[in-house]
This record gives structure tokens, C-alpha cells and sequence, in this order.
């Protein structure tokens, strides 16, 4: 019980933290692939150091037709910085702390920016 009362906390923190774009896929896949969790936890305060702290983030499964992983877990920036500030912000979050937390998940998490 006590496991099942912390994962319901997990997701709780998470659906504060994240838009869920594909809720029933995004669970399942994160039921299948655990090591993404710690990444879910740290990603918003590193994600909010570069881009504020009002920046929106949504979790959404992407497919790629020619794979056979079952889809990769991608965290999006939501932003409507100019492209060059956006992209040069990601860079930040990549060199500073995402390129060596993504080893964590064999790559089946990845962060990108989506323009709104």
C-alpha cells in the first residue's frame, strides 16, 4: 500500500509540474520504463532555471514508424520566446545538465521546445 501511496504522490507532483498530452499512454509508458521517474522529478527546476518559472511543460508520447521501441517520452517546453533565446536556453539545459542525465533512460526520454 505504501508504494501504491507514493506512486498516487508521483503522479500528483507530476500533473502539477506537466500538461499530460496522452495520459493513459504516458503512464503506461512510464510504468514501463521506471528510470525515466527521477528525471520527471528533477527536469522542472532545471527546465525553470533557464526558463522561468511561469514556463509551461507537457509530457507527450511521439512515435517513429521505422522504430521498434514503443515510442519515446518527450518533455516540451512550452514557449513563445524568439526561436534564436528559446533554442539558445535549451542549449544551457543540455550542456549543464540534460546530455548527461538523458544516459539515465537509454535515450527513451527527451526534451524539445514546442512554440505557442
Amino acid at each position: 500500500k505504501i508504494a501504491f501511496e507514493g506512486e498516487r504522490d508521483e503522479l500528483a507532483s507530476w500533473k502539477k509540474d506537466y500538461t499530460w498530452k496522452q495520459e493513459e499512454e504516458v503512464n503506461r509508458f512510464i510504468a514501463q520504463h521506471p528510470d525515466v521517474k527521477p528525471l520527471l522529478a528533477e527536469a522542472p527546476r532545471v527546465i525553470k532555471r533557464y526558463f522561468g518559472d511561469k514556463v509551461s511543460l507537457a509530457l507527450e508520447m511521439l512515435y517513429d514508424p521505422d522504430a521498434d521501441n514503443g515510442g519515446e517520452l518527450f518533455i516540451l517546453i512550452q514557449t513563445s520566446l524568439p526561436p534564436q533565446d528559446a533554442l539558445t536556453r535549451l542549449d544551457k539545459v543540455d550542456e549543464n545538465w540534460w546530455l548527461d542525465a538523458q544516459q539515465r533512460t537509454d535515450s527513451l526520454l527527451n526534451i524539445t521546445l514546442e512554440y505557442i
